[in-house]
């Protein structure tokens, strides 16, 4: 049988023993919080490194250890591959429906998602080169239907649309 394993970021000694009442931990690793926000986590390196299959992790919160949704799916992951089992004291959320393995293979997904969405806002807003693009002009698309057709030559559509050859030809080649 696993250890009972509890583990705190604590600001307050009195946070600490309250943990511990509660945790009754078999090892209790603690990294203290210095009053501007730092802790070096290097009992939390600690503890990670020794989890043994069977053992079951006390946290206090999700909050406590980790700051961001990828550090509680990185976090979480991790301690599936060990074969830990995790156990959150102040649930101030549904912690366990993104902890299970259902729920996590949902986030994983949302974060795939979320960062292609922030890859594509990037590119949308990185630098380009030349005059900014306005996008198509008015009737673009008639015109591109009638250019399809063979019914207007590039002249003709270029002159209707009020644009240069050229570009009608750039946008043909970017829309088709």
């Amino acid at each position: 049988m696993g250890k009972r394993v509890g583990y705190i970021r604590a600001k307050k000694y009195q946070e600490l023993l309250n943990f511990e009442g509660v945790a009754l931990p078999d090892k209790l690793y603690v990294d203290l919080v210095a009053p501007n926000g730092f802790t070096d986590l290097k009992q939390y390196e600690k503890m990670m490194g020794q989890l043994r299959s069977g053992d079951t992790l006390v946290i206090s919160s999700l909050g406590n250890i980790c700051n961001s949704l990828y550090e509680v799916c990185e976090f979480v992951k991790s301690l599936r591959k060990k074969g830990v089992e995790l156990e959150i004291l102040n649930k101030t959320y549904d912690e366990e429906s993104f902890t299970s393995k259902e729920g996590l293979e949902i986030l994983e997904k949302a974060m795939k998602f979320n960062d292609k969405l922030v890859e594509e806002e990037r590119f949308r807003k990185s630098k380009r080169t030349g005059r900014p693009s306005s996008g198509y002009p008015e009737g673009f698309y008639e015109a591109f239907l009638k250019y399809k057709a063979g019914e207007k030559t590039v002249r003709e559509i270029a002159e209707e649309l009020r644009i240069q050859q050229h570009t009608f030809y750039n946008y043909v080649k970017i829309f088709d």
